[in-house]
């Protein structure tokens, strides 16, 4: 065994502690910033690592988006064609009582009316559009009524059949019966071309 005088020990303890001090000082001026600054990069990387990922979802939200406007405007688009335009009205009104005689329903009289701005609910004020009435007197079979009528409203999501008052049946009892009506079909029209 080795024996240390008291001189010896304490120079050995002074040494280890100025080692001691020498370590800790080295750590808390040198190593301690740079943990320090890499604890901040790491917050900053994952900081932007978020904003990257917030970017991409955004981007991905705004593709779908992009998506669903081109699809609204071909629907859109699709829906304009099929309106009628006020410079094709006259052709539409004889295109209407030409789908009579598709379904014998024989067209004794016609009209048209434009809706006042008092009735309109969804255009009123656009100048773009108006709503026409097309007053039709009718002589048909009560089945080819309702053939007619079904036709006439699947040509455009813009029209319907708006009223129908069923006037008078004549020769029932010989079961050749044919019923009078009166039928208003309201049509939305595209002003101009």
């Amino acid at each position: 065994m080795i024996s240390l005088n008291k001189q010896q020990i304490q120079t050995i303890v002074l040494i280890v502690i100025v080692f001691a001090a020498l370590f800790t000082g080295f750590h808390l001026f040198f190593v301690s910033p740079d943990s320090s600054a890499l604890s901040k990069l790491k917050d900053q990387l994952s900081s932007q690592q978020q904003e990257i990922r917030q970017g991409q979802n955004t981007a991905k939200k705004r593709e779908e988006l992009k998506k669903e406007i081109e699809i609204f405007m071909q629907k859109d688009k699709e829906y304009l064609q099929q309106i009628v335009t006020s410079t094709d009205f006259e052709f539409f009104k004889y295109m209407i009582r030409d789908m009579g005689n598709e379904y014998n329903v024989k067209v004794t009289s016609d009209r048209s009316d434009t809706v006042d701005e008092a009735r309109k609910s969804v255009f009123q004020g656009d100048s773009n559009f108006s709503e026409k009435i097309i007053a039709l007197h009718v002589s048909c079979q009560y089945h080819d009524l309702g053939g007619y009528i079904s036709r006439v409203e699947s040509t455009s999501p813009f029209r319907k059949v708006n009223e129908l008052n069923i006037s008078k049946r004549t020769g029932y009892e010989k079961n050749t019966g044919n019923l009078e009506a009166d039928i208003k079909i309201l049509s939305l029209i595209k002003e101009g071309n």
